[in-house]
This record gives C-alpha cells, structure tokens and sequence, in this order.
C-alpha cells in the first residue's frame, strides 16, 4: 500500500490484527500494533482492543490476557470478553473463564446467542452448575436459542430443515435414513 501511495488507516490496521489473529501470528501482530501507535500516531479503537485481546488469547496466558484488558482506556466491549472467554475455554481457565462470561452477559443481557455460547463453553469445560445456572438465567429472561437449521440443494430444488421439524414431505424417510 505504501508503495503505491496509500496512507495506511485505522481499516487496515484492524485488518491486519485479525488477520494476525486468525493465523496465529502472535509477534507478527504485536509488531503491526506498535506500528499503528508509534510510527502512524493512530489510537485503537475498541475493534482493534478486541483483534488485541483475540491474538493474545493464541498464547496460554489468558491471566496476561486478562491484565492487558483491565487497565484499558475504553470499556471493553463483548467482543473483547468473548474472545477471552474463548480463550480460556481453549487454554482451560475455568476461573477466568467464569469472570469474562459474566462481564459479556453483563454487557448484552439480551443476547441469546451468548447465553448458549457461555454454556456451551462451560459444558465443555464440564461445569455443570455453571451450565445450569446460565441456563436458569436465560429463562428467566425469556431468552430462548434459535433452533439449528440447515438447508440443501436436491435437483435445483433448495430444502430448509430446522431441528426436530417433521414438516418436510419428506421427513418420514429422511428421519428414517437418519436413524
């Protein structure tokens, strides 16, 4: 970009972050934020704290992780908690795991889908209680997840199904075959 005159911006910065996030790239992505700050003078927006805090959560120091989130100027934003969380699902932090999903419930009380994720990371962590306690929570918001659905194309003929619908012409035979 430089070489050909483009000046690089808050977009392509949050680009590379992601990128370096996605890809494991670690020191790659540490270098490019120090770029940002130092050489191009941008200031982070609360994106780029989220990108941050995701490429981090790569390493197994989600405690690290967790200091570099609580002095930060901005509020974090549920994008920040939920990568946190899902790094300490991945690095099995159950304790941490337990603060960043209350402050991402906290922040989207409303949010169906992080009800079912907070769950579903603390059944797989295997902590039933905590499952049973989101779960309660949900209800008494009168939350409920949307059913799973999917859709397939059969003869230039596309076919919807949605988790335990038995309205399809073809369910008999098709929950046969499953079974």
């Amino acid at each position: 970009m430089e070489e050909v005159g483009l000046v690089d911006d808050h977009i392509t910065f949050l680009a590379l972050l992601y990128a370096c996030g996605h890809s494991g790239l670690i020191n790659e992505g540490k270098c490019y934020l120090e770029t940002m700050t130092s050489e191009y003078g941008l200031e982070l927006w609360p994106k780029h704290y989220a990108c941050v805090v995701d490429l981090l959560s790569h390493s197994d120091r989600t405690e690290k992780v967790y200091k570099f989130i609580k002095p930060l100027p901005v509020e974090p934003t549920a994008a920040v908690w939920c990568a946190l969380l899902g790094a300490c699902r991945v690095h099995l932090n159950p304790k941490l795991g337990k603060v960043a999903a209350e402050k991402l419930l906290e922040l989207e009380p409303e949010n169906h889908g992080n009800y079912v994720l907070v769950s579903n990371i603390f059944a797989s962590m295997g902590k039933w209680k905590d499952v049973e306690m989101v779960r309660t929570r949900m209800q008494e918001r009168g939350l409920r997840k949307d059913p799973a659905c999917s859709w397939i194309e059969v003869g230039n003929k596309v076919h919807g199904f949605v988790a335990r619908d038995t309205s399809h012409a073809d369910s008999v035979a098709i929950y046969t075959t499953l079974a």
